[in-house]
């Protein structure tokens, strides 16, 4: 089958784009490839899970280095050793401050500071024990503010 005249006549004017209607003709000829589709959905697959692992590792990365978070590296020479959730933006926290403790009473208005823990002994079994030395804590420093 031969092209029509007026797109060999356009063809022929565009100059060097031009071809003589045997070589379209064996294009025509040639067959074409059919899609994968399987395979362009394996790639596809591959590669979403490819951004998935690496947006995971960020992620985890990020919740394991970042200063400031519970139990974290802190900020400086501060760091938020636990907190006790009171009610709605209200918690009693522990911060540790250099070598010394602090009790803090935190909610929308103000932080108070509840006691101070200076005792390095004191310290020491309040760093090192998670809950029980933060109860610990809690419960020393209500015996302090009844004394006082």
């Amino acid at each position: 089958m031969r092209p029509p005249r007026a797109i060999t006549a356009a063809l022929a004017a565009l100059g060097g784009l031009g071809t003589a209607p045997s070589a379209l003709a064996a294009d025509a000829a040639m067959p074409v490839p059919e899609p994968n589709l399987g395979l362009a959905v394996v790639k596809m697959l591959g590669g979403l899970a490819l951004v998935l692992a690496l947006l995971v590792g960020l992620y985890w990365a990020l919740r394991r280095w970042a200063p400031g978070r519970a139990g974290g590296a802190g900020f400086g020479g501060l760091r938020l050793l636990a907190r006790l959730p009171l009610g709605p933006r209200k918690y009693v926290g522990l911060l540790r401050v250099a070598d010394r403790v602090l009790v803090l009473g935190v909610s929308d208005a103000a932080v108070n500071l509840l006691a101070q823990i200076d005792d390095p002994e004191q310290v020491a079994a309040i760093t090192g024990g998670g809950k029980k030395a933060f109860d610990q804590a809690l419960a020393s420093a209500a015996e302090q503010e009844k004394g006082s």
